[in-house]
Order: structure tokens, then sequence, then C-alpha cells
């Protein structure tokens, strides 16, 4: 107790310097928090401030100020613009219509119902049984015709045969019609399955199996517009033309950033066959829709199931081997682009081999040359031969519709599709 009335004795004593320290800490400390403050709010509205005479700057750069009759011009000039996409589509679609024709064998209520009713209308079943009998009969031939090729399952005489028929005296004969292309019995039996039907097709099926005969017709008349007026043809054989999920396959193994083919771990044997698909859980069947995989989006990925028909055009994936005249390569570039539905070539790899030991080899004998199976010495053109690959997309166009433009929806639009 004593020390301590000592202290408050000297406090007492000295109290004004200490009352004065006490002050002079208390005043900085304030000082400097109102500093800070101050500080902050003047950076905060000098930021607002700027900011506004900014947004007045803009403003003032603007010619023509948005108004009632600034939204109005702008509807006009909108309009417009959709009036010219909306024409440039139909001018397209109505050129491309003159080579999306039905075969006329099926006749004038078949030809009637699918060129006056929407495309997206439901086909009768006695129309799709009358397809069904018919397509097969008459569109492959035809398919045949444009390349003239000779079909697979085409009969040869016999020698024997041929003597049985000839009289005494022989005749003179008839000289042998010579192909100018060899199109592979494979491949002309992939594209025979996909235009035949064991059962009653549906709506989906028949217009489907039509946009297909339509889209081999494109590839195989280009191939014709790089043989006309030939005595030899440029393009000799036809390993493969691939459309759709099967051409799709080819397509997206070429859209990776380097195309090397790569051993399998596992790779079932020809003995073996290939393995078997996954089976459905019990008591489920799964049905895949029609369209799966068998269109594409911009990108080149596969299209979702049932999207193709609401786009502009649809993009089919399509893939082609052949055997070229390397020299007519840029011909046949330029004939995919000036296609009735044109082809946009997005792969070509030349001197390609097929996988699996095939026979893409530089020298194919052809019945063009008329040299069978001899290999005597190769002509001009031979030499000149490789096999190639080409893979890409062809577009088919969509009935116009002016409610994907921004318009009102279109009437019925009838459709050969």
């Amino acid at each position: 107790m004593d020390q301590l009335k000592v202290i408050l004795t000297h406090v007492q004593k000295h109290h004004f310097w200490l009352l004065c320290v006490a002050t002079m800490i208390a005043g900085m400390v304030g000082w400097f928090m109102a500093r800070n403050s101050l500080s902050a709010a003047y950076t905060k509205n000098k930021a607002d401030i700027v900011a506004k005479f900014t947004a007045l700057q803009g403003i003032l750069a603007i010619e023509h100020h948005p108004n009632s009759e600034w939204t109005k011009e702008i509807g006009k000039l909108t309009g417009k613009e959709r009036e010219i996409v909306r024409n440039a589509w139909t001018a397209v679609y109505d050129e491309q219509k003159k080579h999306l024709e039905w075969p006329p064998e099926l006749g004038e209520d078949f030809l009637n119902f699918v060129n006056k009713q929407p495309h997206t209308a439901e086909i009768r079943e006695d129309l799709c049984r009358k397809y069904q009998d018919l397509i097969i009969k008459t569109e492959f031939p035809r398919l045949l015709e444009i390349v003239d090729a000779e079909a697979h399952n085409a009969k040869k005489a016999s020698p024997e045969a041929v003597d049985r028929k000839r009289p005494g005296a022989a005749k003179a004969e008839e000289p042998q019609h010579e192909y100018k292309v060899v199109w592979d019995a494979s491949s002309q039996q992939e594209v025979e399955k996909s235009l035949y039907f064991e059962q009653v097709p549906s709506s989906e099926q028949v217009r489907q199996a039509q946009e297909d005969i339509w889209a081999y017709r494109a590839l195989l008349t280009i191939i014709r517009a790089m043989n006309e007026e030939r005595y030899i043809a440029s393009v000799r054989r036809i390993s493969e033309i691939s459309i759709g999920q099967r051409a799709a396959v080819q397509f997206q193994a070429g859209m990776t950033g380097e195309h090397v083919e790569h051993l399998k771990a596992v790779a079932p044997t020809a003995a073996e066959g290939p393995a078997p698909p996954a089976l459905p859980p019990d008591g489920e069947a799964v049905v895949k829709p029609i369209d799966e995989g068998r269109y594409l989006d911009p990108e080149g990925k596969p299209l979702p199931p049932g999207e193709a028909a609401s786009k502009q055009f649809k993009r089919m994936p399509i893939f082609l081997r052949l055997a070229i005249d390397q020299r007519e390569i840029n011909k046949l570039l330029v004939e995919c682009a000036n296609s009735s539905l044109p082809v946009e070539v997005r792969q070509l790899r030349i001197a390609a081999t097929k996988s699996g030991g095939g026979t893409s080899v530089t020298r194919q004998p052809s019945s063009t040359t008329n040299r069978g199976t001899e290999q005597g010495p190769p002509t001009e053109s031979e030499s000149y031969e490789v096999p190639i690959e080409l893979a890409g997309i062809i577009y088919i166009y969509n009935p116009p519709d002016a409610a994907k433009l921004g318009g009102q929806p279109a009437a019925s639009s009838a459709g050969g599709q």
C-alpha cells in the first residue's frame, strides 16, 4: 500500500504531462483513421464519376440513338435479310429437288402422295409394300448403269454352253461389252442389302432407303463424270462406297489428330468371327432409332437422333475407296463440289492401303483394258493409278421452313424427301 501511494503521488504531481502525451497519441490515431477513410471515399467517387463520363462519351459517339423509329427500321432490315436467306434456301432446295426423284415404277398413287404431302407425312402401308416389292428390282441396276459396272451376280455363259448354242456354221461372235468400272462384289452387296426389306418397311425406312439411293446416285454420278469422254476410265475400280452409319466409322477415325492404325490387344480371328454384341437387360429389348449415327453436326460429330429433320440441311458422312489415275485427283475434288448433292471432302488419303490385308494395289486388271488376269507391261494410265480413300459429308437440303428463320411457320411443304 505504501508503494502504491508513492506511485499515485508521482502521477498526481506529473499528471499534466501524462495527459498531454495521451492526447497527442489519440489525436494521431484519429487523424490516420480519418485520412484513410476520406482517401477511400475519394477514390470510389472519382471512379464512379469517370465511369459516368465514359458512358456519356459512348452515347455521344452514337449517331442515331435507339428509339421507336430505329427499332422499326432495324426490323425492316432484319426482314429483308431473312427474305434473302429464305430465297437462297428455296432456290438451292428447288434445284436439288430436280435430282431427288422417286422411281416412276412406284405408280401415280405413290408419286402423288410423296410429292404433294409434307416430307414428314406417314406413308400408307400399301404404298410401303409396293416400295418393298419394286425398289430392289429397279434402283440397284440403275446404280450400276451410272458407272457402267457389271453386277456381282451377273450370269456368265460357260464356253461349253456357248459351243452347244453355236450351229454348224460359226456365226460372227458378238463383241462382249467392256465395262468401264470394276465395282467390287462385296461393296455391291452392301449397297444391295440396304435396299432389301424382309418385311414391309415403315414409312421412315422407306424415306431413308430412298435418301440412300439419292446419295449413292450422286456419288456414282461423280465417278461417271470422271470417266466421261475417256477411252480408259480415270476411276477404274470402286473398292468401297459407304454412306450414313457405315461411313461414320471411317469418318470418325479420320477426325483424330493423327490417322495411325494401332493393333488391338485382342482381335477376333477370321475363324472366331466378330465378338458377340452385349446382351440387353432381362425383359428389355433395345431398339435403336433408325437415324442414330446417320447424320453429323457442323463439327463432324454424330447428331442426336431425330434432329436432322429440323435443320436447314442434313449432313451425311460418306466414304469412298477407289483406284484412280492420280493425275485426275484434282478433277475428282472439283466434281465433288459441283455434285447435285454437294460433297464436302474432309479427308483424302492417297496410296492408302486397306487395313486387314486388303487389295489396295497400284495396278488392278480390269475389263476396261481387256487384259484379264495377264500381267503384261502396264499402260500409261495404269502406271499412274493409285488407291485413294475419300471421306466427307454429303449435303441434302430439307424443305424451306420460315419458322427456322424467325418467321411464320411454313404451311405444309410438300417435298420429294
